[in-house]
């Protein structure tokens, strides 16, 4: 992915609170792209395609089981600080997010935001995104 559209989703810890909703506690998007988006709106959300990740998965191999990993990340506050954007009550709404992934406070998700432009937003429902730890290393499940 190319520099300009990287967003950084991260936060301070994550709670799980049932079988598909994960609390996500000082969340916030940070990054070069930014500097191009549109202002985030409150009361919103954007769906992450974290597919790649699992292709190597049993569940994934099995055509009768075929999963796609997406993640609902929702929001009903929003602030502008400096480069960062900080959002609050925030969740996971993603049965895989609540069961499969044990997301760490130093990790974080990598959006690619390339096909969002105001022109082909409308083609792509979903963003490429990637689960990645401290270091940035993508983790594959």
């Amino acid at each position: 992915m190319r520099d300009k559209y990287k967003l950084e989703l991260k936060w301070d810890n994550v709670e799980r609170i049932n079988g598909i909703i994960t609390k996500v506690n000082n969340a916030r998007f940070t990054g070069p792209a930014l500097k191009i988006a549109h202002k985030i709106q409150p009361f919103n959300s954007i769906m992450l395609d974290l597919t790649p990740q699992h292709i190597n998965t049993k569940e994934f191999k099995n055509v009768k089981g075929l999963n796609y990993y997406w993640s609902k990340f929702a929001w009903k506050e929003v602030m502008y600080c400096d480069n960062t954007v900080f959002l609050g009550n925030t969740v996971f709404e993603s049965q895989f997010i609540s069961n499969d992934i044990s997301l760490k406070s130093t990790d974080f998700i990598i959006i690619n935001t390339e096909q969002h432009e105001e022109k082909v937003h409308v083609y792509h429902l979903v963003y490429d995104s990637a689960v990645v730890n401290r270091e940035g290393k993508v983790y594959q499940y």
